[in-house]
């Protein structure tokens, strides 16, 4: 069994990802924490599978796994990928709030997703945080003025985004820190989704989560 994992073959790199991927689906908690120790090249777990065209990842958010949610992100699956059939990221998967929580209350585990998040709450108050977190969650889920919060991202979308960050990216030389007008029009279309179903809390956590700079600058 070890030598299938250690193998850089493309045809043994093809058997461990069927292997993997139909552990985290049936939810074998055991067997992925052993499967995970032998392989050595982290791609493999990122690995679009071929008859599902998803990662284990995502099967592992769709089904509801949360260990195996938490052990593939601890060992640096990539948060951004999308799957090729319906075009969602893992998280986009998700169908539990305990699952997402996973993508947004931890310092996520590395930074192996191009400093995918980098927001953490952790410490000795660590309950107080939390509580106050959600304190926070339920005041814009009940919070009832819609007018302003409409008005608010549509100056988001008018100077943040189409004026801010393009003129930043325009004067960072590092390619990494720079932003594409692609990525600016998929987080302005999160934001015009808020608007339109109203429903803000959702959008902003989506255009947060995105493998783009919104989130790094946001956190400034």
């Amino acid at each position: 069994m070890l030598s299938l994992y250690r193998s850089n073959n493309n045809d043994n790199d093809s058997t461990t990802i069927d292997l993997l991927y139909r552990l985290c689906k049936e939810n074998e908690i055991e067997k992925v924490r052993n499967c995970l120790q032998f392989i050595h090249n982290k791609n493999i777990i990122n690995k679009i599978h071929a008859s599902t065209h998803s990662t284990c990842l995502h099967v592992a958010c769709y089904y509801g796994h949360r260990e195996i949610v938490y052990m593939l992100l601890e060992y640096g699956a990539l948060r951004s990928i999308r799957n090729s059939t319906y075009d969602l990221t893992a998280y986009e998967e998700a169908d539990t709030d305990d699952i997402k929580q996973l993508f947004l209350e931890k310092k996520l585990f590395s930074n192996n997703d191009y400093d995918y998040i980098e927001w953490s709450m952790v410490g000795d108050n660590l309950l107080d945080k939390q509580r106050e977190f959600r304190q926070k969650i339920d005041l814009y889920k009940n919070y009832d003025n819609q007018h302003l919060i409409s008005k608010l991202l549509v100056e988001i979308i008018h100077y943040y985004l189409n004026e801010y960050l393009i003129n930043e990216s325009n004067d960072n030389d590092n390619s990494e820190d720079q932003i594409t007008r692609q990525q600016i029009e998929t987080i302005e279309a999160c934001f015009k989704e808020a608007i339109e179903k109203q429903d803000y809390l959702t959008y902003f956590i989506k255009a947060y989560t995105l493998s783009t700079r919104f989130f790094k600058e946001l956190n400034k």
